[in-house]
């Protein structure tokens, strides 16, 4: 299975190296904007890898084109992740956050890789969904070989449902702010 990951910065260097553990993984991909340095950690990595003990995937590098044809893609740049307190917290201890990224992005991949069925918290379009229809929000879903295989609903309290919606309605104004929406 190929793998692609968009984005060099912390978190795409992290999942760049943990994503070499995921057992199904043949191939991956590492692209972004400044490919010498994509290069310099792709070689770095491919160093790394004649001493490993077991089987590790074949590492690249490359632009978008090379991109063609995996069957899983982690888009790494120019994420935020001091959102929540906790990321706040190792945000403010070492300016940025990449290990707990790194290590959900690789277990979500390994789930499609190993079409587990497993139940995730993930960003998709919604399209009715919880009453939503085109705002990309996470939500449970059920991820398998072809990704989100299906969406779960499951019943809110009221309040948890005013906290959605709070959710909902400022994804649709980011989104209509830099105009996607």
């Amino acid at each position: 299975m190929k793998a692609a990951i968009i984005g060099a910065g912390f978190v795409g260097k992290a999942v760049f190296h943990d994503l070499q553990r995921v057992n199904m993984i043949s191939e991956i991909v590492l692209t972004g904007r400044n490919m010498d340095k994509i290069k310099a950690e792709v070689m770095d990595a491919r160093d790394a890898a004649v001493v490993r003990e077991q089987y590790g995937p074949t590492l690249n590098y490359g632009g978008y084109e090379d991109l063609a044809g995996a069957d899983i893609i982690i888009y790494a740049a120019l994420l935020t992740e001091a959102i929540k307190k906790e990321a706040f917290r190792i945000f403010q201890g070492k300016g940025y956050t990449s290990t707990g990224v790194s290590a959900a992005a690789c277990r979500i991949a390994a789930a499609i890789a190993a079409d587990s069925r497993e139940v995730f918290p993930v960003s998709s379009v919604l399209q009715g969904e919880y009453g939503v229809n085109g705002v990309a929000i996470s939500v449970p879903s059920v991820l398998g070989k072809n990704g989100i295989e299906e969406i779960k609903e499951f019943t809110m309290t009221d309040s948890e449902k005013e906290a959605f919606f709070a959710s909902v309605d400022k994804m649709r104004q980011a989104a209509g702010s830099v105009g996607i929406l």
